[in-house]
């Protein structure tokens, strides 16, 4: 619950793929704002008044959709190379530095930053030329300049021809889009092969007759998510404790009596009920069992296991679906909401109570748990409770943090845990667009501010005139602005703009709609975006960031009689895949030899199931969240399909195989530099390539409580898929074993890269069933004894083609640190 963060609709527009829609504007805007619109303002949504274009799509490997006729976003390649392409012949730039393996760039290095700052430098003297040529300013949505070198720009047709002869542009490409889009999530994890049987010889897997637990704050049970037969593929679920027969409070006589189903086994109520006993306190919303009343828990477990789904969100048709849509679920309800400000909290007794009943029922096999905690490994209960459930065969999957980028910000630093960090999957918020109509001149920044709508309340389902008065609170300034009542008629028939501050956005929400708003804009009161959370909101709300909040109100206060309107629908807008989101909480973890977070899922902008203030009556409501919360059950569906395919595979070695192949090229939240270990862990897990992991890992619950450093111990001999030291003075030594789960002997050579380092041995064969272990030595003397961290790589490489599709890498990553004596 802690783990939820909030995404700024501006920031998104800086993607690289992106829709193109057909551009009108708002009835009665000026001439020359409709034709800036038309020309710079195309692709992030339909404008207001307008009907949108279909976005055109084809399946993966068909040929490209068309590309729009009207004005839209345009990729400019410039005739300079990027920086993976530069071989040198620029005076005074050296070709950038290749690292250890000789094929991976080191784009650290100074020559690599030096020729990226020549091309920024260049990207601008052309952006200039292409401004003169088209008569008027360029609005840059992106810049590139390592895999490509060229910039994002929306142009018309007739503009796109003029930049493409250029001499200094090698072409200009429109988007266009390639594949239908499932919600992203899972495709981009790999999910899907698993899906189809086209990965791991076991045919289609789908999580069928595992079940996964959801710690959290409840179930929308009458969600189609969690039905019992699938919506879309007809798919009639089998409950494995029998049909009838449920557990928990659905179980005959219970509360939840009638709310189970074959989908959805089970559920308890840890907070009503004992040890939480929090039903009836002051300032609280929680009601008896496990309905929710929240909406994280509901959106945690339809992206962790929820069923196929079609629908339209937004005015956007979509398909959704959890990792593994066919597992079965229980629901575990252990936190409350706080009524002043819609936060989650979960006592620690409730968590501890449902883990206890997880491994009583002896059902579940994988646990996600979006909840904070776990600074402490082995001395809090919820995380030694964790350990047993490891031990006990329940896969654990819990969320990273949001406290990033920090450094040392992590959250759930237990071994034995799998925690996820949260990155981007490609497919951003549904932005709607405020666009300020006069009087005129209106500054160019408000001709269109991207909005980020709230969960919980009345939609927005049709567009607001430009004819609309814009009225701004007077207490903006203020740290109470909308807590309590408006003057009548204050916003009336007016779009309202009131300050985030020390109430309930349902609170500012309703007494702005209670003063005559046709809908509400929250302006943050710090940097960054927010999604506000307005259940019973009865008129459309939306957020705008702290600087545009300030904007709109330095125009208003000597424009009373200002105008705007917001346009609907919204349409998606692109984002770089694989690129963390900055809340995302970052290692080193703590003072312990460990790396945390382990591995990145996605976990913004996820669109799933959600729930109202009430436990019935939102039975299809949907939401989009961010968050490492959003992330993790991700990691949790993964988990379930390798559980199905892979049962022989103990907790750490599930572990393990997604943590060995994952996606090492992980992007901070820049959307360009590489992450490091303390920021993706292994990188962003792919289920497709684990399934055929051709080692993996086991450790001991024994070994993990031993490796107490309060007791003694060190978490850097544990049998982890990463290798990390805080203070290697000269060298230091790791031990990792590796077992062969398939039916034939594989041989492995092992590599290093960005640390100087040797193995013994330096090749393994590994009997088929047998393990084998290697002593990894890393040769810290040259490092600066100040305590700075060098990041490197372990790869493990296949040698000889006995393997068949047990052939990928595996990759370890390594940091080691110098500290002063």
């Amino acid at each position: 619950m802690s783990r939820i963060r909030t995404l700024g609709g501006a920031s998104v527009l800086l993607g690289v793929v992106a829709v193109a829609a057909a551009s009108t504007v708002i009835p009665g805007a000026e001439p020359a704002a409709r034709q800036a619109l038309q020309s710079a303002r195309q692709g992030v949504g339909a404008l207001l008044g307008a009907a949108p274009v279909a976005s055109a799509a084809t399946p993966r490997g068909g040929s490209p959709a068309a590309a729009a006729q009207g004005p839209g976003r345009y990729i400019v390649v410039f005739d300079d190379p990027a920086l993976a392409g530069y071989t040198g012949g620029v005076a005074g730039l050296a070709a950038p530095a290749k690292r250890r393996d000789g094929q991976r760039l080191d784009v650290r290095s100074a020559p690599a930053r030096s020729y990226v700052g020549y091309l920024q430098r260049r990207q601008r003297e052309v952006e200039s030329g292409i401004a003169l040529d088209l008569g008027r300013s360029l609005r840059v949505e992106r810049r590139m300049q390592h895999a490509i070198n060229g910039i994002v720009v929306e142009l018309a047709p007739a503009e796109a021809a003029k930049v493409a002869a250029r001499s200094d542009v090698r072409f200009v490409e429109p988007y266009r889009e390639y594949a239908l889009d499932t919600d992203t999530g899972p495709s981009l994890i790999g999910a899907p092969a698993l899906w189809n049987g086209t990965v791991g010889g076991l045919g289609a897997l789908q999580g069928e007759g595992v079940v996964v637990g959801i710690l959290d704050s409840g179930i929308n049970f009458g969600s189609p998510s969690f039905s019992a037969v699938d919506p879309v593929d007809g798919y009639v679920h089998t409950n494995p404790l029998g049909s009838g027969t449920y557990l928990g409070t659905c179980a005959p006589g219970g509360i939840d009596a009638g709310r189970c189903n074959d989908k959805l086994i089970g559920g308890y109520d840890f907070v009503c009920e004992a040890p939480g006993l929090t039903c009836g306190r002051e300032g609280i919303r929680e009601e008896p069992g496990f309905g929710d009343t929240n909406s994280h828990g509901s959106h945690v477990a339809s992206t962790a296991a929820g069923n196929r789904r079609n629908v339209v969100f937004s005015g956007n048709s979509r398909a959704i679906s959890g990792v593994a849509p066919r597992a079965n679920i229980v629901a575990f309800d252990i936190c409350y909401t706080r009524l002043s400000d819609g936060l989650g909290l979960c006592p620690n007794v409730s968590a501890v109570a449902a883990v206890e009943q997880a491994l009583a029922d002896g059902i579940v096999d994988v646990i996600n748990y979006s909840v904070g905690g776990g600074g402490q490994p082995w001395s809090e209960a919820v995380s030694l409770a964790f350990l047993s459930a490891s031990e006990a065969g329940i896969y654990v999957a819990a969320s990273a943090g949001n406290s990033g980028p920090a450094a040392n910000s992590m959250g759930h630093l237990e071994p034995w845990v799998a925690s996820t960090g949260a990155a981007q999957h490609g497919r951003g918020v549904f932005a709607s667009a405020l666009q300020v109509t006069g009087p005129a001149p209106v500054p160019e920044p408000l001709s269109l501010i991207l909005l980020t709508e709230g969960t919980g309340g009345t939609p927005h389902t049709v567009s607001i005139p430009g004819s609309t008065p814009l009225r701004v609170s007077a207490g903006i300034d203020g740290g109470t602005d909308g807590c309590s009542a408006y003057a009548a008629g204050t916003f009336q028939n007016a779009i309202a703009v009131v300050r985030r501050g020390s109430c309930a956005f349902s609170d500012k929400a309703a007494n702005a709609a209670a003063a005559g708003a046709v809908a509400v804009l929250i302006a943050n009161n710090a940097p960054g975006g927010l999604i506000p959370s307005v259940p019973g909101a009865t008129v459309p709300v939306f957020s705008v960031t702290q600087a545009e909040g300030n904007a709109l109100r330095d125009f208003t206060a000597t424009r009373p009689n200002a105008t705007a309107g917001i346009g609907y629908p919204p349409l998606p807008t692109p984002n770089v895949p694989d690129a963390l989101g900055d809340f995302s909480s970052r290692g080193p973890a703590g003072t312990f030899n460990l790396l945390k977070p382990d591995v990145v899922a996605p976990g913004v902008s996820i669109l799933a199931t959600v729930a109202g203030e009430t436990i019935t009556g939102h039975e299809n409501a949907l939401g989009l969240m961010n968050g490492t919360s959003m992330a993790s059950p991700h990691h949790a569906g993964a988990a379930a399909l390798l559980r199905q395919a892979r049962p022989n595979w103990s907790v750490p070695e599930i572990k393990s195989a997604l943590a060995l192949t994952a996606k090492t090229l992980v992007y901070t939240e820049d959307e360009v530099t590489p992450g490091t270990p303390f920021d993706r862990g292994s990188g962003r897990i792919r289920v497709d390539r684990a399934i055929e992991a051709g080692l993996v890992m086991h450790e001991t619950g024994a070994r993990y409580l031993a490796a107490n450093p309060a007791q003694g111990g060190d978490v850097a001999n544990l049998n982890q898929p990463g290798l990390a030291n805080r203070n290697c003075q000269t060298t230091c030594s790791f031990v990792r074993t590796f077992r062969n789960p398939h039916a034939q002997a594989s041989t492995w050579r092992v590599r290093f890269a960005g640390v100087a380092a040797t193995a013994v041995p330096a090749q393994l064969r590994v009997p088929a069933g047998a393990s084998v272990s290697v002593r990894i030595t890393v040769d810290a003397r040259s490092l600066p004894a100040d305590g700075s961290w060098r990041f490197g790589e372990v790869t493990l490489e296949p040698v000889g083609g006995a393997l068949g599709p047990q052939r990928t890498a595996l990759t370890l990553p390594v940091a080691v640190a110098r500290q002063a004596n």
